[in-house]
């Protein structure tokens, strides 16, 4: 797996230390990459000023870095700060926002913080809504009803993806 290959890691926290340098901040501990997934991976930089997390992603999903930076210029209250963005290679440098959701449900295992949490998550949404060509723009897929719609229809017409109409 990619992110488990040493000249990649090295890469990585080579590029988040020179990012980090440019800041003024300083690594004061060992890199912990806690997070590895088939599709990213999330690093954990203890930096002088608090952690800092270190995230990468597969090609498929590379518009993240960017979109995640637009996002923070367009709502700042409602993403972890960007520090440092490579919208080439999808690497995201993060200021720590807190515990994590997952952390806290597998410690109370309570269904009400989703319940919270989605109603918050649905406005944002909408808000980021006027923001939708941009977005597109970095290379977020398009999954409005209409280009769902289009995609399917097109799965549809092209049977060699589907295997319809073959004899058993």
């Amino acid at each position: 797996m990619l992110w488990r290959r040493r000249d990649w890691r090295t890469r990585a926290l080579r590029w988040a230390e020179h990012r980090l340098g440019e800041r003024r901040i300083q690594l004061t501990g060992k890199p912990d990459q806690f997070h590895i997934r088939p599709w990213s991976t999330v690093i954990l930089l203890p930096t002088d000023r608090g952690r800092v997390f270190f995230k990468a992603t597969l090609p498929p999903l590379r518009f993240e870095a960017g979109l995640t930076a637009a996002i923070a210029e367009w709502a700042p209250n409602e993403v972890a700060n960007p520090l440092a963005v490579d919208v080439r290679r999808g690497w995201l440098l993060l200021d720590d926002a807190g515990q994590r959701l997952r952390e806290i449900i597998a410690t109370d295992r309570a269904v009400g913080h989703w319940q919270r949490i989605l109603p918050h998550y649905a406005e944002l949404q909408l808000a980021m809504a006027p923001h939708v060509r941009h977005a597109l723009k970095l290379g977020t897929p398009d999954r409005r009803a209409v280009a769902l719609v289009t995609r399917y229809r097109r799965l549809l017409d092209e049977s060699s993806l589907v295997r319809t109409g073959l004899r058993e």
